[in-house]
């Protein structure tokens, strides 16, 4: 039967561990781990991650590409909804907040340049696009912010925390 056991404590330097960021990048490549029999999740963790990977183990141990965990926030890219902890209810979102969202958890907490942001929501071309995204950003921090999450800005780059 297969089972997941959880961590208090990081084995590599003792201390109290955050879980793993699933590795993804910005071109789309596979949003979860893979899942596996005897899993080891570290606390702490949310309970949208837990509720994952007990979905990928029922469903034959193949992750759902069509999930993004990043903490509390849960992202069906499937559907285009983002939700936070175990809510049933979608998060608020313009299409523009929501794929900036994805593409900042997408870059697994690298940072990302204004620039690079516009590009993935907006395209490119127009000149006003800048102030759309500006307003979209700050848009989107006043959410985040409400929920515990921050969108930091170093000098012109973006990450996710």
């Amino acid at each position: 039967m297969p089972t997941i056991r959880k961590t208090g404590r990081d084995k590599a330097d003792g201390q109290a561990a955050r879980p793993a960021a699933p590795p993804s990048s910005l071109d789309g490549a596979s949003s979860v781990p893979p899942i596996h029999a005897d899993e080891t999740i570290v606390k702490p963790f949310s309970d949208v991650e837990l509720l994952s990977y007990v979905h990928a183990l029922e469903s034959g141990g193949a992750a759902d590409e069509t999930t993004l965990i990043h903490g509390d926030l849960m992202l069906d890219t499937r559907n285009r909804q983002a939700f936070y902890r175990s809510g049933k209810q979608p998060l608020a979102l313009s299409a523009r907040e929501y794929t900036t969202l994805e593409t900042l958890i997408r870059a697994n907490g690298e940072f990302l340049s204004f620039d690079e942001l516009l590009e993935k929501v907006c395209g490119t071309g127009i000149f006003e696009q800048r102030d759309i995204m500006d307003g979209t950003l700050y848009s989107l921090t006043r959410k985040m912010r409400r929920m515990g999450f921050f969108i930091t800005q170093r000098g012109h780059r973006y990450r996710i925390r």
